[in-house]
């Protein structure tokens, strides 16, 4: 069993490389990264984004630099974000409008990383930049988790909490009515977190938390009816309703935060303080944690997933870990950091990372590469982090 130490070196090994492979241009940074297939191979910068890019490789390293004080990835850190500063400066403005994949999250991760690094200017660069988005524009912003209005709303209610700042408090406000009408009108249409209504709820009960005189009560029930269609009982999961999915791919559901029963898990487990109200809530997280587990325990998936937080193994550890936090199970937190430590040792032995798009391309960013890894290591080594908590397992506001 892996100590909090060795989880720290898991996570080292992983800065370490990241430190060795960074190409340097005075006092910025990037990295290279490959796709490739049996015919051709090519080379490219990372983007820029916090889902797979920049921003997220740079968070890493700057909770890793707070953990292990070493002053090398403290400084790569620094340099990363130099360059997210100044690509954001560029005409195009980085990526699209959303969080994970888009603009916003460049000012997210700017803010997250001046923390963490004790850097004013890169904090007001980020906030700056989360400023541009505080009114929400419906005829361009999606409403889903991942990209679109839910997940806005979490990073502003965690903005608002962690500068004291009303704007960022009214932009999630804000983007809790274009939740509402959705729900009100259609839903997304799909199940699970990242793109589906399990996303939605866990964004309006947070934003009830926050607002005494507004529960969302009818918008969050209507989603959990929606979901409770399209349960999988032999699964203890739910069908995957993506578009472009047919009738065989819809009955075999993903397993994963971004789609399936351990994401849907995460918004069950943010309505655990209203269970009496939502009568389903302990049957669906009764599944949904019961589905978790198998994900880090039977063969099935432990030879044929990665190790990522968007859709592999350490996404689920962490996901399982809260769980055991949240309902006080011990149970639950030891096969977590079972998992976590079964992850780290193939780290520590053989330098192996399974990579979150399989063997074709090399991932260094965050949602579902090594700098996630990482980070989900320093977590279980108690270290615990801002984006896993407010983003990841949607927890605004608290670092856990």
């Amino acid at each position: 069993m892996t100590v909090a130490g060795g989880f720290l070196d898991a996570a080292i090994e992983i800065g370490l490389g990241l430190v060795r492979d960074a190409i340097w241009d005075d006092n910025v940074c990037v990295w290279l990264d490959w796709t490739g297939a049996e015919s051709a191979t090519r080379f490219q910068s990372v983007d820029v984004s916090l889902y797979d890019g920049l921003a997220g490789i740079a968070c890493f390293l700057a909770e890793l630099a707070q953990a292990s004080e070493d002053r090398r990835m403290a400084e790569t850190a620094a340099a990363a974000f130099r360059a997210l500063v100044l690509r954001s400066q560029l005409p195009d403005g980085g990526p699209g409008k959303g969080l994970l994949p888009g603009r916003a999250g460049l000012g997210f991760a700017l803010f997250l990383g001046g923390r963490l690094l004790q850097d004013r200017a890169l904090m007001d660069a980020g906030l700056k930049i989360a400023a541009e988005f505080s009114d929400p524009d419906p005829t361009t912003e999606g409403i889903d988790l991942i990209e679109g209005s839910a997940g806005l709303g979490l990073a502003m209610l965690h903005l608002n909490l962690a500068t004291g700042r009303e704007a960022f408090a009214e932009s999630a406000a804000l983007r809790s009515d274009l939740v509402t009408k959705t729900l009100r009108e259609s839903g997304t249409g799909q199940t699970g977190l990242s793109r589906g209504d399990a996303g939605l709820i866990l964004f309006l009960a947070r934003m009830a938390e926050r607002l005494p005189n507004d529960s969302f009560a009818d918008e969050i029930g209507r989603a959990l009816t929606f979901e409770s269609k399209h349960r999988l009982p032999k699964e203890e999961n739910w069908r995957d309703l993506r578009p472009g999915a047919d009738d065989k791919d819809r009955e075999a559901p993903m397993w994963t935060w971004c789609h399936g029963a351990p994401g849907i898990a995460l918004s069950r487990l943010a309505l655990w303080p209203r269970r009496q109200e939502f009568s389903g809530v302990p049957q669906d997280l009764e599944w949904a944690l019961r589905a978790t587990q198998r994900t880090l325990s039977e063969r099935r998936f432990i030879e044929t997933t990665s190790e990522s937080l968007c859709h592999g193994r350490l996404g689920n550890a962490l996901i399982l870990n809260h769980a055991g936090e949240v309902l006080d199970r011990a149970d639950l937190v030891a096969k977590a950091r079972a998992a976590a430590d079964d992850a780290a040792q193939l780290i520590l032995s053989a330098a192996e990372y399974r990579m979150g798009y399989g063997s074709e391309r090399i991932n260094l960013g965050l949602m579902t590469g090594s700098s996630g890894a990482g980070m989900a290591f320093l977590f279980f080594a108690g270290h615990r982090s801002e984006f896993l908590s407010s983003l990841f397992l949607g927890c605004p506001g608290i670092v856990i």
